[in-house]
Order: structure tokens, then sequence, then C-alpha cells
């Protein structure tokens, strides 16, 4: 996420299992409580946790300037073969909003 986006479209591998992780890449900073992780159209955040903390970005001058940020979903909530992400940016005010699409294997 950040001021643009690549938007990729679809994930190459499809999805199995119990859980799956995603690494959102947040350029910039967000605000904290507004970062919301969507499916279906239903919001899922409080529904997922946060398998590992959240790693720094940061440039040979050691300013940060993003951060990778993890998060679990339990492949039940997923309802449908797409997450949409979105996030306040801090300065700014603006939502940003970023999507992926996805094969889901159910076993």
């Amino acid at each position: 996420m950040g001021n643009h986006f690549t938007n990729q479209l679809s994930a190459i591998t499809p999805l199995k299992g119990r859980n799956i992780r995603i690494a959102i890449y947040v350029e910039g900073t967000e605000r904290p409580g507004f970062l919301r992780i969507y499916n279906g159209g239903r919001d899922i955040t409080s529904q997922t946790r946060k398998p590992l903390a959240d790693e720094p970005l940061s440039g040979s001058d050691k300013i940060v300037y993003g951060w990778i940020k993890y998060y679990e979903i339990p492949m039940r909530l997923l309802t449908t073969e797409s997450i949409s992400i979105s996030a306040l940016d801090y300065f700014s005010n603006k939502t940003l909003y970023d999507h992926i699409n996805f094969t889901i294997v159910r076993e």
C-alpha cells in the first residue's frame, strides 16, 4: 500500500490449509487502527491475528520509509476468492486500497 498501488491481480499459488498468511507492504505510515482487511465486503480484521512482528523497511540512510505487516486469516472466513485492504494515510487522510485475487483449494 502507498501513494500508488500495483494492484496485484492474482496470487500465483492456490491457497489451502486452515489459515493463510498475507504480507502487506505499507509505504509511509498509516493511522493506527485504520488498516482494514475485507473479504466478500465484510471487515474481517478483528478475526485475523498477527503471526509476526511488523518489519520496518529502511534505506541505507537508516530512515524508515515503510513497513511489512503480517496477518494470518482463518480459511473458514473466506467466502470469496479475494481480499481487499484499506488504510488511512497518516498525513494526507486519504484512504488507500489494494486487493488480491486467489484460488482456494478446500480440503
